[in-house]
């Protein structure tokens, strides 16, 4: 169950996981982002970013609701998404380097291991090579933080 608490300057969420007999698996969590329900892989991923205040993680919990990893993200996040087979996830965001906008995807599997860091300057598909697969991430130019 997710309740959502709308607010002049964003929106918070509340994720709370039953059984089928409607007993609390685990403590509710305050969020601020998104929930991505990875079925197949039996994951939620809690992709949190708020243009009003610093957002340091992501969460990716098992769908009992408890903490599987933290995630460490920079804090100019811009964009979410995973792959087609759910073995994946990505945080694509921004900085700067030599005063010209950079991005950067951060690739996670669905335990919250670090696959890999990519950085981009124009917009166009990224390539990651991960089990045998090679997948391909679209993105968009990278801009300014802030």
């Amino acid at each position: 169950m997710v309740k959502t608490t709308r607010l002049r300057e964003g929106e918070t969420k509340e994720i709370s996981v039953f059984d089928y007999a409607g007993n609390l698996l685990a403590p509710p969590r305050s969020i601020v982002g998104e929930i991505v329900i990875l079925e197949g892989k039996r994951r939620l991923f809690v992709a949190q970013r708020s243009a009003h205040h610093l957002v340091s993680e992501s969460l990716i919990l098992d769908t009992d609701g408890h903490l599987v990893r933290r995630i460490l993200q920079p804090e100019s996040v811009v964009a979410f998404g995973h792959s087609d087979d759910q073995e994946l996830l990505w945080i694509v965001s921004n900085a700067v380097k030599a005063d010209k906008p950079v991005g950067r995807v951060d690739v996670f599997n669905v335990n919250g291991d670090r696959v890999e860091i990519i950085e981009f300057i124009s917009a166009g598909t990224v390539k990651v090579k991960f089990g045998g697969r090679t997948y391909e991430i679209s993105v968009r130019a990278p801009s300014m933080p802030g």
